[in-house]
């Protein structure tokens, strides 16, 4: 029988000392947390721009190309479009990275063209990309473009360059979108 109440104790003790610690957490959490919200926020100077550069998220169904390794083995080349700031308002990167495979392979000569629309102010363009960096082509690998801000949806297309016109062909087309902040 005492076993059982030193059991009993101990248990009662350290539940005791874990729920003193949570309240304990707890409070320390909700002070900080006080004292963050009644902090004055910092503002920038007049005049300065904020905006950082950073990703955005893009939900797309990418273009689909054909390609061939060096041992004649189809593969796919997918043409996913990413998107970032800039850093200046209405700005916005474009890009379609390929992964390396797909750049050691016959789809590595191919081009990505990007057709935009913002559909929030009615702006609209083209960008044509080298998914490849190292691919000798005058082609970019990103473009700068002025989407303004809202809902922008996309369309690409593979498309072969000057060099290889086949390269990634056949292909289908794909669609997407994201909001450009």
């Amino acid at each position: 029988m005492t076993t059982s109440r030193a059991r009993t104790k101990t248990t009662s003790t350290r539940t005791t000392a874990t729920r003193a610690a949570f309240v304990v957490g707890a409070v320390v959490a909700t002070a900080a947390a006080a004292g963050l919200a009644a902090a004055p926020a910092q503002a920038a100077p007049p005049g300065a721009v904020t905006i950082a550069s950073a990703p955005i998220s893009v939900v797309q169904w990418p273009a689909v190309g054909l390609q061939f390794s060096g041992l004649v083995v189809p593969m796919p080349a997918l043409g996913n479009v990413t998107a970032a700031t800039t850093g200046q308002r209405g700005i916005t990167r474009l890009a379609a990275p390929f992964p390396a495979t797909t750049c050691s392979a016959s789809g590595g000569g191919a081009l990505v063209s990007i057709n935009w629309l913002n559909v929030t102010n009615g702006r609209s363009g083209n960008a044509t990309v080298k998914p490849c960096p190292n691919f000798l082509d005058p082609t970019p690998h990103h473009r700068d473009v002025a989407t303004g801000s809202g809902q922008v949806v996309l369309s690409t297309h593979l498309i072969g360059s000057r060099a290889y016109p086949n390269a990634a062909q056949p292909s289908l087309p794909g669609a997407g979108g994201f909001i450009a902040p």
